[in-house]
């Protein structure tokens, strides 16, 4: 900093010092001055005069310290501002006579500390260079006021922040002039920057932010503090220069002089807008809670354990038969008053159970039966999950109570009609047995007239005569295998579960020897790897790989070699999750029989194991349409799942999917 360098005491002084000699007057007159006063010879850089009382009291250091330096002033210097101040003293060889110079440094403290210095300096001699030879100087101790700066810019920069971080600034209106004085946080708040808009800031400006169905009320708040001297709070929109809506709230402190008059008043705007909408959903979410309270007929409930009280929503008192507006504030929740709804069955019941679960659980569902304050009896289910401290020490409860009484009346009704369709189905499958069994006897009267016929008359009927025979025996014969089909499925369903460990590989060698002669005739190739042993009726699991086995072969391709494989594997968890958790955590066995036959459309996968279903005509493809419902029966008779996949012309699988062990 440059400064005109007259009329002030470094002109004096610069007088003094720009005698030849610079005699004693001069050094006890420097010695008044409570800065540093000191020569420095820039060529030679060594001081030619130090003012010393003053170097020893702001400093530490005596003359003959000094005395030994080499470069005086750089060894008075800072290290981290050497550099700096080399460069300060360059600009003294450009200086005019007349001026001085002024710069800011540290200077080391012989304690080792050091302490902010204002410098100035004037140039006393030059060389035949033209620079600076002799230049004097006045160091001031600013340390404590650049301390004060910094604490002050510290100061500043932490309420800058709080105001960012908390989304609000600060503001002081001076009413006798009209003059009103931002923070950065108000000029952030409305999205301004401070340099475009500080020359602009006034009430009027600020009142072109706020929406105008509020500028009004806003207006008459203000005024009422102008004229009744009071603090005021108020909320409301307003609009930023980005145009983004804010709701913000402002507060005002009126400040009066001693003779009570107004002299400014100083605040705060906040933006509450994050607040308000939670606020705002916070309440929406209560009306939430409170209408799905009442449409599903339910309530929560908290029971402080330390001091035992307790506390409703207003489901809960709907519960118990009470009006939330008018019991809530007269009602005191107590055990008693929850015992006083229930028969003494069921509050010993309720007692013996609540110290039970306090003392093992951390959650807890229970059911009870009370008679609300209408009389009408209920049953309430209610879940509640306990809290505890670090020490495993129940605090609170917290829980729901719904009322369960028309779910278990439709429960009761619906295992009454369950009972009654077991009933009707057991009844149906007698006389399915009963019938296909009485059915036999006329059967084997036509197969054997039809046979006599065929031998004492054959002459005597003709071709047309022998082949209406042949068309009766092909239509009792497949009678005979549907009601044999009829038979076996009524027997599946008929037949107690008698379950034992069985080897599965040696059901299948078995079915293989049954279907030996068919299988050498077709040149049916089978692969299969070792089944494990399980828990199965083996009789029905004979059955199972019998008909997949017969229905593999039947619709084998005319013209191709037939293969069926057979493969076995765990199912993992993964598979388990994919079958929408109908299987539980216990090892299944995924058998998947494949062929390479005619196959069949996706869209009759699940159709095919419904009883007489037939995707081909019996001529082509002789059966009942039982069969394979008959595999459905003994997979569910298992508590398994079987799902078929097909492609035509392209063969098709069956996935049998059994528990390793039955419940």
């Amino acid at each position: 900093m440059i400064g005109s360098g007259k009329n002030d005491i470094l002109t004096h002084l610069k007088l003094l010092f720009s005698q030849e000699s610079m005699d004693g007057n001069s050094h006890q007159f420097a010695d008044f001055f409570p800065s540093i006063v000191y020569v420095f010879d820039a060529d030679r850089k060594k001081f030619q005069y130090v003012n010393g009382d003053r170097l020893a009291e702001s400093l530490g250091y005596s003359l003959e310290d000094i005395e030994g330096w080499d470069d005086d002033l750089m060894n008075l210097v800072f290290k981290d501002d050497v550099e700096t101040v080399k460069q300060e003293l360059e600009k003294y060889n450009d200086l005019d006579d007349d001026n001085d110079y002024a710069f800011e440094c540290r200077f080391n403290h012989k304690e080792g500390d050091w302490r902010y210095f204002r410098t100035r300096g004037t140039v006393l001699r030059r060389n035949e260079e033209g620079k600076a030879a002799s230049v004097l100087f006045v160091a001031e101790d600013v340390t404590e006021k650049i301390q004060y700066q910094q604490e002050v810019g510290a100061l500043k920069e932490l309420i800058d922040d709080t105001e960012d971080l908390l989304h609000f600034g600060s503001w002081s209106w001076d009413v006798r002039v009209n003059a009103l004085y931002w923070t950065d946080g108000m000029y952030k708040l409305l999205g301004y920057k401070k340099e475009d808009v500080q020359s602009k800031v006034s009430i009027a400006f600020y009142m072109k932010h706020v929406i105008k169905p509020g500028v009004r009320a806003f207006k008459k708040v203000i005024n009422d503090s102008i004229t009744q001297h009071k603090d005021f709070e108020h909320e409301y929109y307003i609009i930023t220069n980005n145009r983004e809506e804010k709701y913000v709230s402002t507060q005002g402190k009126v400040v009066t002089g001693p003779d009570g008059e107004l002299i400014k008043i100083i605040g705060i705007t906040r933006d509450i807008t994050a607040q308000t909408k939670t606020k705002h959903d916070l309440v929406h979410y209560k009306e939430m809670i409170m209408e799905r309270e009442e449409f599903l007929n339910q309530g929560s409930w908290e029971t402080n354990l330390q001091n035992g009280s307790t506390t409703w929503s207003k489901g809960m008192y709907c519960l118990f038969g009470y009006d939330p507006e008018k019991d809530m504030k007269n009602l005191e929740i107590t055990n008693e008053l929850h015992f006083s709804h229930m028969s003494e069955e069921e509050i010993q019941r309720s007692k013996h159970d609540w110290k039970k679960y306090l003392k093992d659980h951390d959650s807890y569902s229970r059911e009870a039966s009370i008679t609300a304050k209408d009389g009408a009896v209920k049953q309430l289910e209610t879940y509640g999950k306990i809290l505890r401290d670090g020490q495993g020490n129940a605090l609170k409860v917290i829980g729901t109570t719904r009322d369960v009484t028309r779910l278990r009346e439709y429960e009761k009704g619906l295992e009454e009609k369950i009972q009654e369709l077991n009933r009707s189905n057991v009844e149906l499958e007698e006389f399915a047995y009963v019938a296909s069994h009485d059915l036999q006897e006329p059967l084997r009267k036509l197969t054997s007239f039809s046979e006599r016929l065929q031998t004492k008359y054959k002459k005597e009927l003709g071709k047309e005569g022998i082949m209406y025979l042949d068309r009766i025996a092909a239509a009792t014969e497949n009678m005979r295998i549907l009601i044999d089909n009829l038979l076996e499925f009524s027997r599946i369903t008929r037949s107690g579960k008698f379950f034992k460990y069985t080897n599965l590989s040696k059901l299948l060698e078995e079915v293989k020897a049954d279907l030996e002669l068919k299988i050498e005739e077709l040149n049916i190739i089978i692969n299969s790897p070792p089944l494990p042993q399980m828990e199965v009726i083996p009789s029905q699991i004979k059955q199972l790989f019998i008909n997949l086995l017969s229905n593999s072969i039947k619709f084998k391709k005319p013209d191709e070699q037939s293969v069926i494989n057979i493969t076995c594997e765990n199912l993992s968890n993964s598979e388990k999750n994919m079958l929408n958790g109908r299987l539980a955590d216990k090892p299944f066995y995924k058998i998947v029989i494949q062929d390479n036959g005619i196959g069949f459309e996706k869209e009759y996968a699940e159709r095919i194991f419904q009883i007489f279903q037939r995707l081909h005509g019996k001529a082509e493809y002789p059966g009942s349409g039982i069969g394979l419902a008959i595999c459905k029966k003994i997979v569910e008779n298992h508590h398994g799942i079987i799902f078929a996949a097909g492609h035509p012309g392209h063969g098709a699988s069956f996935s049998i999917i059994l528990p390793e062990t039955q419940p």
